[in-house]
């Protein structure tokens, strides 16, 4: 199996990838007097899209939870781009962290043109979050609905706002031999693992589902407004959220080895779904990266936009109880 695993590894490793890239004129769009957060934009995918923004004249505002790295980040990106940058501090996994960054951001800020809820883990070892959620469903999916529910009001008041919530592949399926595939799926009567085995690969699908679900929801809450969401997988990427599963950043190797895209490439589905004005009427679709090895259940490697193979994902009736649920947690 395990010379099965190299020799894919390999393969893929040298054949070239069909990416999908945005229309070169919308990187020359004028971002002037636009307000984007960003969650996790001190590395990766948030940083580098942080870069592209500013670099069209958008206001960023990077919603980390360590100040240290985020202040860093900052300088580089006033460096690179002189644009015009704000760090405000933000922890997914604690409520009255996102309560007081909402708090902040309405201080300083009347607008919000772009949410980009980008902040993730995968692969952590099993943990609560500081009100009590297994620490990937807190994080990835929980902390930001309510940071979007929170938003709310200002988001209306805007009337022309993008949100974009970063999924997975891995809310379909997670590929992971020699053990074999691991649906995802919304266990809604043991979401912390009190009851079953705890896998982070699990866990983690099921954080990135219930992002899918929360973006078609919100889809049908903004039907009438000129507010659209979308859902994007970014791909398999080069960033340090695998820093969790593999020691001593080795994992940067490893990445490279196993042909994970760059950031650049990362990115694509998500400048496409905050720039493009022919996105319209296609709020709560679903746009993914090409990606070789981390395919579809169904054999697709993704597309701009396409249909999730997921029956739970396009099942509005899981969708609505799922946001039941989530109102009844953060209260």
């Amino acid at each position: 199996m395990l010379l099965n695993e190299l020799y894919l590894e390999c393969k893929l490793l040298f054949k070239k990838k069909k990416d999908l890239f945005v229309n070169k004129k919308l990187l020359k769009k004028d971002l002037s007097n636009k307000i984007v957060i960003i969650t996790g934009a001190n590395s990766g995918l948030g940083f580098e899209t942080s870069k592209q923004l500013l670099k069209q004249k958008a206001t960023i505002i990077l919603a980390c939870r360590n100040k240290i790295k985020a202040e860093k980040s900052l300088k580089k990106l006033k460096r690179i781009s002189g644009g015009n940058c704000d760090f405000i501090k933000l922890d997914l996994s604690s409520f009255e962290s996102v309560r007081t960054f909402v708090k902040n951001f309405k201080d300083k800020y009347k607008k919000l043109h772009v949410l980009i809820n980008n902040a993730g883990i995968a692969g952590v070892k099993y943990d609560l979050t500081k009100d009590g959620f297994e620490k990937h469903f807190g994080v990835n999916y929980l902390g930001h609905f309510y940071l979007t529910y929170l938003l709310d009001e200002v988001i209306r008041k805007t009337g022309n706002t993008r949100i974009i919530n970063l999924t997975s592949v891995n809310h379909d399926i997670w590929r992971n031999p020699p053990k074999g595939n691991v649906l995802g799926k919304i266990i809604f009567d043991d979401l912390n693992y009190i009851k079953r085995k705890y896998s982070a690969y699990e866990a983690y699908g099921q954080s990135k589902l219930a992002i899918f679900l929360h973006t078609k929801q919100l889809a049908k809450i903004y039907e009438n407004t000129n507010v659209k969401v979308y859902s994007v997988n970014p791909g398999w990427v080069r960033t340090n959220s695998a820093r969790y599963q593999v020691p001593f950043g080795l994992y940067k190797i490893i990445l490279l080895f196993m042909s994970a895209s760059n950031t650049w490439v990362g990115i694509q589905s998500i400048l496409l779904c905050a720039l493009s004005d022919e996105l319209q009427d296609q709020s709560g679709l679903y746009f993914s990266a090409i990606n070789l090895k981390y395919k579809h259940s169904d054999g697709q490697i993704g597309g701009w936009p396409m249909k999730s193979p997921s029956k739970d994902a396009n099942d509005e009736l899981i969708a609505k109880k799922l946001w039941d649920l989530s109102i009844d947690l953060v209260k």
